[in-house]
């Protein structure tokens, strides 16, 4: 049997793409040993043999690839005349080689599931030799940063994103980038897709006007949602009064777009419909508000001009602010001005204050942690009411415990 196999001074790390030469040398077998180069679990060829007396010389040359780096290199011999017994030497090998980056989502995230509101994380799968010293993150290839902290909602830690909270913004493609001593290189691309709950599509129009009070008015309500297969719900109001959608001609929908039609029974001062979607993520949280007026010779007197710059100054839990320009040229001794709140949610109205002087309001007793839609109303002596001015109030979260 041999009297000793080894792996004759192998260098402590190797290039990589770089042929490599392996010498083992077997001592001391009669007959001459079968030997063998195994990288693994992989049977390796060509290799010669030198033999000088009792010595066995094997020659290796292998290309080394960045797969090689962390195997196992073994040289096994056996003497034909025992069966099933083997002597072998090993060495781990060290390939220094540029790194490779996989990119993928964390465990337990499917891409399908993803919906606003959650948490997810993003590993970069890395391979390198030596490791890498720099990690980073693009979006749509913008650089993301926060490494170590919480910025806007991403957490940068070493080879993992973390995105807290998602919202339609998270969604696009994600690349990482790694780089060590030996190069650089950029993962696959990660399509994410946060899927979200309707909310009003930006620029729709939200006034519009009769032509004759017995004109039948289309409303258009349009949406912005992940996914597009929405169920809506309409609510119609006169002044404060809700009303359902009993006062509907019609309405049908089709993807993202509902259409209401609405024909009046008598010419009105001022009426509103609200709108609201839901799709499998959840329901729409603040209602797409539509307001239309009859023309001028219907009315009973002249409407005064809407205000603007209304908005929130200050606010807790249950009490609000609102505040709102007052124009030089408005004849505030001849006007005075309201502010309906609504529950955001449901359109339940839940107040009314008035203003004289300035177009200040102080709203209290709002049930805790309660998102509102606030229409603002300038009136003129004669009964006139001029279009709204909407100013949506968050919600106050209740303070942790």
């Amino acid at each position: 049997e041999p009297l000793s196999v080894k792996i004759q001074n192998p260098q402590r790390s190797f290039e990589v793409d770089v042929s490599a030469e392996f010498r083992c040398l077997v001592v001391g077998s009669r007959p001459l040993p079968q030997v063998s180069w195994w990288l693994d679990e992989q049977r390796l060829e060509p290799f010669f043999t030198d033999e000088k007396a009792n010595v066995t010389a094997i020659v290796l040359l292998l290309v080394l690839t960045a797969e090689s780096d962390k195997a196992t290199l073994t040289c096994r011999a056996r003497n034909p005349r025992l069966d099933g017994q083997l002597w072998e030497d090993s060495i781990i090998l060290n390939v220094l080689h540029a790194p490779r980056a996989t990119l993928r989502l964390g465990q337990g995230l499917r891409q399908e599931r993803i919906h606003e509101g959650q948490d997810v994380y993003l590993e970069c799968g890395v391979r390198a030799n030596p490791w890498v010293n720099d990690v980073s993150w693009t979006l749509d290839g913008e650089p993301l940063e926060g490494n170590g902290t919480t910025h806007q909602g991403l957490l940068v830690h070493e080879q993992y994103l973390v995105l807290r909270n998602v919202t339609a913004k998270f969604s696009g493609t994600y690349c990482c980038h790694v780089r060590n001593t030996r190069g650089a290189a950029l993962s696959n691309l990660l399509q994410l897709r946060v899927q979200y709950a309707p909310s009003c599509k930006k620029g729709m129009q939200e006034v519009f006007r009769y032509s004759t009070s017995r004109e039948e008015l289309s409303i258009p309500c349009e949406m912005d949602a992940d996914p597009e297969d929405l169920t809506f719900r309409w609510v119609m109001k006169n002044n404060s009064e809700v009303r359902g959608d009993a006062d509907l001609v019609s309405f049908s929908s089709n993807g993202t777009r509902s259409l209401a039609r609405y024909k009046p029974a008598v010419a009105t001062e001022f009426v509103s419909l609200l709108c609201w979607a839901n799709n499998s993520v959840g329901p729409q949280k603040t209602p797409c508000t539509y307001f239309w007026a009859f023309p001028m010779s219907e009315k009973t007197t002249g409407a005064p001009k809407a205000l603007s710059g209304c908005a929130v100054v200050n606010q807790a839990m249950t009490w609000f602010f609102v505040r709102c320009s007052l124009d030089e040229d408005r004849p505030a001794d001849q006007e005075w001005y309201l502010l309906e709140v609504y529950h955001a949610d449901s359109g339940t109205l839940l107040g009314n204050v008035t203003a004289k002087g300035r177009p200040v309001f102080h709203v209290d007793d709002i049930p805790p942690a309660t998102e509102c839609l606030a229409l603002a109303f300038a009136v003129n002596d004669h009964g006139g009411r001029s279009e709204p001015t909407r100013v949506v109030v968050q919600a106050i979260p209740p303070p942790s415990k």
